[in-house]
């Protein structure tokens, strides 16, 4: 009887852990979600680059649309009404270095070769905007690195040492 019970239990323990598994999966799927649900909207990206006049120097700034996918930040130009129009660019988190948050609104991503600086509607907006793609350039490091720890290794071609005679 004792056996039986067991694995009764067993059964209802594994499926019990199942379940959990899946809601955990929900969960994560849920919260991405709501980051990429959340990091979108009109700001002001700094054109590139600012023109000199003598000791003076002009910055330029643009309005963007700007929306976050699981593997980067995309922004494009906006018609007068502010709606997207052209072709989205993307900076993919893994080229972001840091993400930094500025004053008066304004926040960079700093990568390799070149930073993207943008400026949000408000100050409060600023702080959730880098606060979601912090978390959405970690998770994408983590999926990245869980690919490769998956991927199967090359294995090296051993050469045959052909001798001379």
């Amino acid at each position: 009887m004792a056996e039986v019970e067991g694995a009764v239990g067993g059964v209802a323990h594994s499926s019990q852990l199942n379940w959990l598994a899946q809601s955990e999966e929900e969960a994560v799927h849920d919260d991405l979600h709501q980051l990429l649900s959340e990091t979108r909207g009109v700001v002001e990206k700094l054109a590139d680059p600012a023109v000199k006049l003598g000791s003076w120097q002009l910055v330029l700034w643009q309005p963007r649309w700007v929306f976050a996918e699981i593997d980067g930040f995309c922004y494009q130009k906006i018609s007068a009404d502010e709606s997207p129009i052209g072709k989205p660019k993307k900076i993919m988190f893994a080229a972001v270095e840091t993400i930094e948050e500025l004053d008066c609104a304004e926040f960079v991503l700093q990568c390799g070769k070149r930073d993207f600086t943008f400026k949000a509607p408000s100050e409060d907006a600023c702080t959730v905007l880098v606060h979601n793609l912090r978390q959405l350039r970690e998770r994408s490091a983590r999926e990245k690195a869980a690919r490769e720890a998956e991927a199967p290794v090359p294995a090296k071609k051993i050469k045959k040492d052909k001798k001379k005679r």
